[in-house]
């Protein structure tokens, strides 16, 4: 995790990336607050271009990350 203002200006540098702020969350909103963190996860991968292109690499990481076979 890195601060918000350069978390900002990154963004603008990496293609189909998205800044999202946990306020108040500590340096580690995945373990703060993981709902919210996995959430904003599982939107990323159903939203975004590059992940929805490659779908059988989004179903694989699914898997990983919400179990199954």
């Amino acid at each position: 995790m890195i601060p918000p203002w350069h978390a900002i200006s990154e963004q603008k540098s990496i293609p189909w990336s998205r800044v999202e702020l946990f306020v108040g969350a500590g340096d580690v909103p995945r373990l703060n607050e993981p709902d919210s963190f996995a959430d904003l996860v599982r939107d990323f991968m159903a939203t975004s271009w590059p992940l929805r292109r490659r779908r059988l690499q989004v179903v694989r990481f699914g898997k990983l990350l919400w179990g199954g076979d």
